[in-house]
């Protein structure tokens, strides 16, 4: 899958996994659930923006951006959890003190994507999985983003 500009699926992808990598150093770095808010909803304008280029009915706006960022971040915390027998009220827990209980809840419900089927994803998800993603890395990955994919964040 590529467009006229070259950009392919693998270029979406790299680009996303170091922005994410970027926007969870941030999350940590800030303790504010701020950056991933707005890498959301950068992503979700971008989604829609493209969706308008492609004159799509609204009734089929489109969510690559969006999904191909919780796909990112959903085998990231994959990795984790078999890797480190990841303790989720412990990750959460991690969540509320960092960056409040309204995030907390966000990040509770987006835990279903380890262990059955995913939700649609959409803006408010990939922020819930940003602010579960920085809560591991705080948890398990002594605030080293780079830990949660396995290589340095130049290079995910």
């Amino acid at each position: 899958m590529s467009d006229e500009d070259g950009l392919d699926l693998g270029d979406l992808m790299s680009i996303l996994a170091e922005d994410l990598q970027v926007v969870i150093a941030r999350t940590l770095a800030d303790r504010s659930p701020e950056p991933a808010r707005l890498f959301g909803a950068r992503v979700a304008a971008t989604d829609r923006r493209v969706a308008a280029e492609a004159r799509l009915p609204e009734d089929r706006h489109e969510t690559l951006g969006a999904t191909v960022g919780c796909l990112i971040l959903t085998e990231w915390l994959a990795g984790a959890r078999v890797h480190d027998d990841l303790d989720l009220a412990g990750v959460l827990g991690s969540v509320h003190a960092d960056l409040g209980p309204d995030c907390a809840d966000l990040a509770r419900d987006a835990t279903a994507l380890l262990d059955g089927p995913a939700p649609p994803p959409d803006e408010d998800l990939l922020v819930a999985l940003i602010w579960l993603a920085a809560a591991v890395v705080r948890h398990y990955g002594n605030d080293d983003v780079a830990w949660l994919c396995g290589s340095p964040v130049d290079s995910c």
